[in-house]
Parts: structure tokens; sequence; C-alpha cells
């Protein structure tokens, strides 16, 4: 029986097909070899292209073609460079008003304080809660002083539009948020969107930001190579680490300075008087609660605060009505501590020549404020 079972299954199964058949086997090897090195070429372009675009895209936004304001890239590059230096470091934060008024290289000229070097990081329409996600790196610096605008702007309960925010998508990028930081909790939930804590949602923002940088492709391939990165305009900022860079975060590219009629001074005058943004409020709101929680993180890292105040034009003091700045002596007696000191300069009258319109600084007003500012930082830090 089991001779018959043998030869039946013979019959049934042929021996040539019972033996391999070592070319079709050779030829299915190369079709998998070959299937295997189509996908991980594809998957290196592909990483080439999304690394390529990635590259491309900081580099627009660290330049200005892109974005109006390249500082934005730029925060955490400056915090690190200053964090490295050994000298005693002085570091301004604010607003359009610093960022027009400071001059560091004048601010070091002129010190008395022979290790002392000046950094402006202002940000135009920088307020305390934007300020915020910066407020870890900027206590990490090591700096011997940071100079906080507390002037009317400051105090207003305003938190800005969505254009505010484009600048938190941006230093995204380069800050590497996590959730966990210390200042997390004090962001409204409606904008944590605009802060990425991972990589996907960097990504996220990248590609966000890719139709406009394709844009510059095309607009620097019709031209030769010319972009339309900020050469003449506030928020320029030089390449990245080059020679020019360390001088534009003592004092920033600008502007030139076109000075206002008599007339279109007069309108600017009005509408900022009736502005609720020059309208300070000693409420507990978001901009408050950061400024005290920026305060408190300087100052646990042995870091000394200075608020500044600076002065507006003579006309603007005349167009406000008495009282209208009350609010203004009370925030700032609220949020100072036993270790911070106050400049105010707030109700000085300075020549109209100082000012380029209502709130900031001509070059004139700016080397005003190098000499009058700077000897008073001058004597705290000798006392420090």
């Amino acid at each position: 029986m089991g001779k018959g079972l043998l030869s039946s299954m013979m019959h049934l199964t042929p021996l040539r097909d019972l033996v391999f058949d070592s070319t079709d086997y050779s030829e299915k090897k190369e079709t998998i070899f070959q299937t295997l090195a189509s996908l991980i070429t594809s998957l290196l372009c592909i990483l080439i292209i999304i690394t390529s675009s990635s590259i491309w895209i900081d580099g627009t936004l660290e330049d200005g073609s892109v974005k109006e304001n390249a500082r934005w890239s730029h925060l955490k590059p400056a915090y690190d460079y200053i964090s490295e230096q050994t000298s005693d470091d002085v570091i301004f934060v604010g607003s359009s008003r610093f960022f027009s008024g400071i001059d560091g290289r004048c601010f070091e000229d002129n010190s008395t304080h022979d290790n002392a070097s000046y950094w402006n990081l202002a940000i135009r329409g920088d307020f305390p809660y934007l300020r915020l996600p910066e407020s870890d790196t900027l206590s990490s610096t090591n700096a011997k002083v940071v100079v906080i605008e507390a002037g009317l702007n400051t105090f207003n309960s305003g938190i800005g539009t969505r254009d505010d925010y484009l600048r938190w998508e941006v230093e995204s990028l380069s800050f590497d948020f996590d959730g966990d930081e210390s200042w997390w909790d004090l962001i409204d939930p409606i904008h944590h969107s605009y802060l990425a804590d991972s990589i996907s949602e960097r990504f996220d923002i990248r590609q966000q930001f890719s139709p406009e940088a394709a844009d510059e492709i095309a607009h620097r391939l019709l031209l030769f190579g010319g972009s339309r990165a900020m050469q003449d305009r506030d928020g320029a900022m030089p390449e990245l680490n080059s020679i020019d860079w360390p001088e534009s975060l003592k004092n920033p590219p600008r502007n030139s300075e076109n000075l206002l009629s008599k007339e279109e001074m007069r309108i600017y005058v009005n509408d900022a008087a009736k502005s609720s943004f020059w309208k300070p409020s000693s409420d507990t709101h978001l901009n408050y609660m950061s400024l005290n929680h920026i305060v408190e993180s300087l100052e646990n890292n042995g870091i000394t605060v200075i608020f500044y105040s600076p002065p507006v034009h003579p006309d603007f003091l005349q167009a406000i009505p008495s009282g209208h700045w009350d609010e203004f002596n009370l925030s700032i007696e609220s949020i100072q501590t036993n270790s911070s000191y106050f400049i105010d300069q707030t109700f000085d009258i300075w020549d109209s020549n100082s000012f380029t319109d209502p709130v900031h600084f001509s070059y004139l007003g700016r080397d005003k404020v190098c000499s009058s500012v700077g000897s008073i930082i001058d004597s705290i830090l000798m006392e420090l």
C-alpha cells in the first residue's frame, strides 16, 4: 500500500516540479532588491527635500524676506550668544520705544564700567505677555542687569491680535518649547496653538510659511539673486553670526528718520490720546501677571531688574486729560520689588526734536536716553 501511495504522489506531482528553480528565485530576489532600493531612494529624496525646505524657510525668516520682523528668529541665538560672554551684560527688553531709543554701543562708549556690555533686544509691538515664552531663556543668560520697559503702554490690558502671535510661531522653531516651562500655565489656552511643543508641530509651522518662502525663491530667480529681505527697514538683521551681527544686537538697524509735519503730529497725538493702547490698567490682567512672572524669574536667577519708563513727546503730555494716567502710578507701585530699581522719565519734558512722533525717539532723543539713563545704570552696576 505504501508503494502504491508513493507511486500515486509521484504520478500527481512530477519530480521535475519538486526541484528548486534557481533562475526564478534570482529574478525575484533582484526584483525585491530593486524595490527596496527605489523605496530607500524615495525616502532619502523626501528627507532631502524636507530638510532643504526647512533650511530655506528658516533662512527667509532670519533675513526678513518672508515675515516683517527678522528679529523674531534671532532672539534665541541672541540670548545664547550673550550667555557665552564674560562681560557684565545689561539687556534691554521692550517695545518699539526701546527699539528706537536704546543704542547699546553709545551706552558702552560712555560707561565708566570697563566690563559692561549693553544689548538692545527690544521688539516692535512687544508687550509683557508676548515676551513671556522667552522668560526662562532670558533668566539663564547670566546677565548682570535686565532693563524692562515699564511705560504707559506696558500696563494696558490688551493682548494683541492674530498677527502678533506670528512671533510665537517663529520663535517656536528655535526655542524648543515642550509644554513644561515655568510660564506655560499663564498662557491662555486659546493661544497654545501658536507655541509648538513637538517636532511635528514645528514641521507644521514651517509648512505654513512654505508658500511665502517658495514665492521668495521665484523672486530671487527672476532678479538673479536679488532678495526682498528688508535691507533698509526696521527689523532687518545681518546674517546670523556674521561679523555685523553682534553689533545689530546692541544698536539695531532702523529706518531713516522721517519727521512728521505739524498737522501729521497733531492727528497722531489726538489719536494716541484716545487710544486704549496708551491707557494703563492696574487690574490683574495677562500683561501684569506676565511681567510679574518675568521679574520673579530674573530675580530668582540673581539678575537685577531695572524698570524704565521713557518720556513722550511734549505735545502728547499736554493732550492727556488730568488723571488719565493715574493707573500707571498704581501699576508701578504694585510691580516693584524690594530689590528692583525704577527710572521714571514719563512726565519729564524733553525737546520735541527728541522724537519722530508722539512716542518714538529720533537720533537726538536716543543720544539723550544714552546720557541720562546710562549714568544711572552705571551707578547701579557699581553697587552690585
